[in-house]
């Protein structure tokens, strides 16, 4: 349903093209573009909120065709395409540039790798396959610059494999491995990093967000949230025990 479609106000073209844009939301995604428990609740996000950016899903497709995505799902009509030839030659003129996805990961030897990570201790099997299933796995090349200091992001990352740095202000300030996790404050207060976040070596990442765990089921989301927070505060604990023994 559109905007438009909700206020009971006339239709016209640019309503399809916005159905058009949920299809290629969900199709991108695996998600749709907004989700509610009920009719008023869900009426109310069409009218009134913004569906999370593709790329906060698929952080590998281009930002040309999250732009082109979110122009099709513009709450007024007159900010859409002026025509669907318009959308489709947008759509045209993105094709010379993409390259080839690389194949997913197997979804089995994704579960099983999360499953021996400590940070998933406490998930239960179909808790952890809506968490793998849902969150965005990643490659990075040791020397990759994975978080910036300073930079504003609500994104909460688990090491699968590998090892990365911890850098404040230039300083390496540790080093994090297989089962630990970093950007729990970004994720909880959606503020600017306060340090950086670089591969020491080749490093593979479970990336997740406030936009996947929403669309999980209510125990996956108690779940996650009793272990995010815990690890939060194991993690204050940790620092405050090294603030006092400087200060002693």
């Amino acid at each position: 349903m559109s905007p438009e479609q909700a206020r009971e106000e006339e239709l016209t073209h640019h309503t399809d093209l916005y159905s058009l844009g949920l299809v290629a939301y969900e199709l991108l995604t695996g998600h749709p573009p907004l989700a509610a428990r009920g009719i008023s609740r869900l009426i109310y996000k069409i009218l009134n909120e913004e569906p999370a950016p593709i790329k906060a899903l698929r952080v590998e497709l281009p930002d040309e065709l999250e732009a082109i995505v979110a122009r099709s799902l513009a709450k007024q009509p007159a900010q859409r395409f002026e025509s669907g030839q318009a959308f489709a030659a947008a759509l045209a003129a993105l094709f010379p540039g993409l390259q080839g996805a690389a194949p997913p990961p197997d979804p089995v030897q994704r579960f099983a790798a999360a499953r021996a990570l400590r940070f998933f201790n406490e998930f239960s099997d179909s808790e952890l396959r809506e968490v793998v299933s849902a969150g965005d796995w990643q490659q990075q090349t040791a020397g990759a610059e994975i978080v910036t200091e300073g930079s504003v992001g609500d994104m909460f990352y688990v090491i699968v494999a590998g090892a990365v740095k911890v850098l404040r202000s230039g300083q390496h300030i540790s080093t994090l491995t297989a089962g630990d996790c970093f950007g729990e404050m970004g994720y909880l207060t959606q503020g600017r990093r306060s340090a950086t976040i670089v591969a020491r070596e080749d490093v593979t990442l479970l990336r997740v967000g406030s936009a996947h765990i929403e669309r999980a089921s209510v125990h996956c989301q108690l779940r996650f949230t009793q272990v995010f927070l815990r690890t939060l505060i194991e993690r204050l604990e940790r620092t405050s025990e090294r603030l006092a023994e400087s200060v002693g």
